[in-house]
C-alpha cells in the first residue's frame, strides 16, 4: 500500500503536467508534425504507428473525439501537402504554420523530440526524412547545438526539459 502511495506521489511531481495544458489547437499541431514525419517517405512502417501512439498518450485528449480522429485527420492533410506542386517548399511553409500553432518553446522541443523518433522508428533515415529535419530546424528555429541535444535526448528515450 504504501508502495503504492509513493508511486502516485512521485507520478504527480516527477510527470511533466504541462501536457495536460496544451490547448486543441497544439493538439493538433502536434499530431500533424507526427503524421508528416510517419509518411515523407511515403511508407508508414507499423513502428511509426506506434511511436506516434506513444508520442500522443502524454496528452488529454477531448473526450468526445480520441486522438486516432485527429491523427486521421493529420494524415489527411500530411497526403495533401506531399501531393502539391513543390511539395519541398509546401512542407516547409506546412512547418512554419505548424510552429506557429505550437506556440510554445517547450511544446517545440518535445515535438521535435518526438518527430526524431518517429524518422528513426525504423532504424534508418531516408533523404526525404532528413530534408524533414532540416525544415523542422529552420521552421523552430533551432541553432545546431540544440537539435544535437534534443536529437540525443530523442535517442535516449529524454523528453525536452524547456529549458
Amino acid at each position: 500500500m504504501f508502495k503504492n502511495l509513493l508511486e502516485r506521489v512521485l507520478d504527480r511531481f516527477v510527470t511533466d503536467n504541462r501536457f495536460s495544458t496544451v490547448a486543441q489547437s497544439q493538439l493538433e499541431a502536434f499530431s500533424d508534425l507526427l503524421a508528416i514525419a510517419m509518411i515523407i517517405d511515403r511508407h508508414i512502417a507499423e513502428d511509426e504507428r506506434d511511436a506516434i501512439s506513444e508520442a500522443l498518450e502524454q496528452f488529454d485528449w477531448p473526450g468526445a473525439r480520441p486522438s486516432e480522429h485527429f491523427v486521421n485527420r493529420s494524415v489527411h492533410r500530411a497526403w495533401d501537402i506531399l501531393a502539391g506542386e513543390e511539395p519541398h517548399a509546401e512542407v516547409l511553409a506546412y512547418c512554419k504554420d505548424i510552429a506557429a500553432r505550437l506556440e510554445d518553446d517547450w511544446l517545440r522541443e518535445n515535438a521535435f523530440i518526438a518527430t526524431i523518433r518517429i524518422i528513426n522508428a525504423d532504424n534508418k533515415i531516408e533523404p526525404d526524412e532528413a530534408d524533414l529535419i532540416d525544415y523542422i530546424q529552420k521552421a523552430f528555429d533551432l541553432d545546431d547545438e540544440r537539435v544535437r541535444t534534443l536529437t540525443a535526448r530523442a535517442e535516449s528515450n529524454t523528453p525536452a526539459s524547456g529549458e
